[in-house]
């Protein structure tokens, strides 16, 4: 897993590669991300796992909710 301080040299390690992986778990400061290139359209992204994690638990919650009424 490659490692960076910042976002910004996440972005330009990204930007670096000569053939781009589909994607590639990083790790910027303390917390992990996806890189992921979407190469129909030529773009790069990278999303933080921690937005999955809040999604996750929102579904949990509306599972309760409902299980409950």
């Amino acid at each position: 897993m490659a490692t960076f301080n910042t976002r910004d040299e996440a972005d330009a390690w990204w930007g670096a590669q000569s053939e781009q992986p589909a994607q590639a778990v990083i790790q910027i400061g303390s917390e992990r991300y996806l890189a992921a290139f979407y190469e129909n359209i030529q773009h790069r992204a990278i999303f933080p796992f921690s937005v999955v994690e809040r999604l996750h638990a929102i579904r949990r919650r509306r599972e309760q909710k409902e299980a409950g009424e």
